[in-house]
């Protein structure tokens, strides 16, 4: 007889009591997921930023768990790799604490937000099954359809003064700030890989997949997710090469192509109608000048986010060989302050906006050698053999666009990095594990 739905008449409390502990790792993954879909939501509505914090209670009890099971062997690749780069990283910020303005407490928190989503991939791919990883992916398409629903709405309704680019504040229950197309972003690509994965292993209908592609796209283009349309043509060329499909599934791709296309085309010219000064930046030579051009973001002093580490070295680093393989360690360059006390690399170059792209974070504290790991990391996860054969394709698809998340914002360091490593762990869930405690009914 299954477990009834914690979501009904009992409350977590009590459901939590009723589970056993073998079972309780599982419910906490899902219920961190959640948290995260409405986290944004709760701040704007009065709740303290303080918050976000619970999603490191329940990491510690995560890490617990996997210790006390002694299920850390298989990720031996992955441990060593971040130990080495947290150890190289927090020696070289030791020194320059002095030059930087950093600290032991900022140090710390850099560790806190590198290893944070290391434990939680580790308990994913430990704790959860075939079965439960399927429910909260299906919690996740749920939330996507409620979300687009009230992004829509906020299209229409939501008018503020004073921003020249209000596509950034239509995130839905992700908020009406600036960072929540990040969470949009993750949250769409996780569930549209998933889909289409379902729908190749004949797990869902072809409609399944077809609609919400379909309303992401369209979202796509109402809040200025341009990055959008090239992550959908990266996920879906791999799926032509890595997917055998019989005929009638040639002819369903047919179909989804033409309409992918006309839609895609359809929502770049509604982008450019709300957003008309990106016209020159959608061209062939736009796209290109974005990539390769030093001036920045925005065009003025801050960095761009594919070159930016070049124009570190030479502009900030001034071409020291040390900085440029190490960087200045952990927690000299945070983007935030404690007590009002910023550190001296933040007030000098907060300019550059270096904090919107992981990539040129990580390399101004944590030097090439940083990025080369994050790097390996993804490209590990890629080419290493999966325990989970149905869902290999979702770590493979997602170890690719993590590296392009890298490099193109911040979804990597901050909570929106949940969506990212959960769905990375989908290739390693244990298949053969007793079946988890049942999450939804």
């Amino acid at each position: 007889m299954k477990e009834k739905s914690c979501f009904s008449e009992f409350t977590i409390l009590t459901y939590m009591k009723r589970i056993s502990e073998a079972e309780k790792p599982g419910l906490v993954i899902a219920l961190m997921l959640i948290f995260i879909l409405f986290e944004r939501f709760l701040i704007q509505c009065g709740l303290p930023g303080a918050i976000i914090y619970l999603l490191d209670i329940a990491n510690m009890y995560l890490l617990i768990q996997i210790l006390y099971n002694k299920k850390v062997e298989r990720f031996w690749v992955w441990i060593v790799s971040y130990a080495i780069l947290i150890i190289a990283a927090a020696l070289v910020a030791l020194p320059n604490y002095s030059v930087w303005g950093g600290n032991v407490v900022y140090t710390i928190i850099e560790i806190r937000n590198i290893v944070r989503f290391l434990i939680f991939f580790m308990a994913c791919a430990t704790f959860l099954t075939k079965d439960s990883i399927d429910k909260i992916f299906r919690i996740l398409v749920a939330y996507f359809y409620i979300n687009s629903i009230y992004i829509i709405y906020q299209y229409f309704t939501f008018h503020p003064e004073g921003t020249w680019m209000r596509g950034d504040l239509l995130n839905g229950f992700f908020g009406t700030a600036t960072g929540g197309n990040t969470f949009v972003n993750a949250l769409m690509l996780v569930v549209i890989v998933y889909l289409l994965n379902a729908w190749s292993n004949k797990e869902v209908r072809f409609l399944s997949l077809f609609v919400p592609l379909i309303i992401s796209v369209a979202i796509a283009g109402m809040i200025e997710l341009k990055a959008y349309f090239v992550e959908v043509a990266v996920i879906y060329v791999w799926y032509l090469i890595r997917k055998k499909k019989s005929n009638k599934e040639k002819w369903m791709n047919v179909v989804l192509i033409v309409a992918l296309l006309v839609l895609v085309y359809a929502a770049i010219q509604y982008m450019l109608l709300e957003y008309p000064w990106f016209r020159e930046t959608m061209s062939i030579k736009g796209i290109l000048q974005s990539v390769t051009d030093t001036n920045g973001y925005t065009g003025e002093q801050d960095l761009n986010r594919f070159t930016g580490i070049f124009t570190i070295s030479k502009s900030i680093f001034h071409g020291e060989l040390g900085e440029i393989l190490l960087g200045i360690g952990l927690g000299n360059a945070v983007s935030y302050s404690i007590g009002g006390n910023a550190t001296v690399f933040n007030q000098l170059y907060d300019a550059t906006h270096y904090s919107w792209f992981s990539n040129t974070y990580v390399f101004i504290q944590n030097g090439f050698f940083g990025v080369a790991i994050y790097i390996f990391i993804f490209l590990y996860m890629f080419f290493k053999k999966k325990t989970n054969k149905e869902m290999k394709f979702i770590t493979e698809i997602i170890a690719v666009l993590a590296v392009f998340l890298f490099f193109y914002g911040e979804a990597l360091k901050t909570d929106a990095g949940y969506f990212v490593y959960f769905a990375l762990a989908s290739g390693w869930i244990m298949v053969s594990k007793k079946k988890c405690v049942e999450i939804v009914e």
